[in-house]
């Protein structure tokens, strides 16, 4: 077993965004998290991902996170 630490956090507040992509609002989280933690993408090591309803919409239950995540994340390892 080894330690682990969560050093940042970010979140899109719960509302309705139509006019924005799953990948915009992951892409604000993703910013708000690494401002927090005070680091770079190239820090990171891992990504968690929730969200109770996306899976529904999109037909994705089973990969959702890394539907959601792969964009910003490609863009910010660039």
């Amino acid at each position: 077993m080894r330690d682990v630490f969560v050093v940042g956090v970010g979140m899109t507040r719960f509302a309705k965004y139509l006019e924005r992509s799953i990948g915009n609002l992951v892409q604000t989280a993703l910013d708000q998290a690494l401002k927090d933690a005070d680091l770079t993408v190239a820090d990171i090591q891992a990504v968690w991902f929730s969200n109770s309803g996306w899976g529904m919409h999109s037909n994705q239950h089973c990969i959702r996170g890394q539907v959601a995540c792969r964009e910003p994340v490609w863009r910010a390892c660039r």
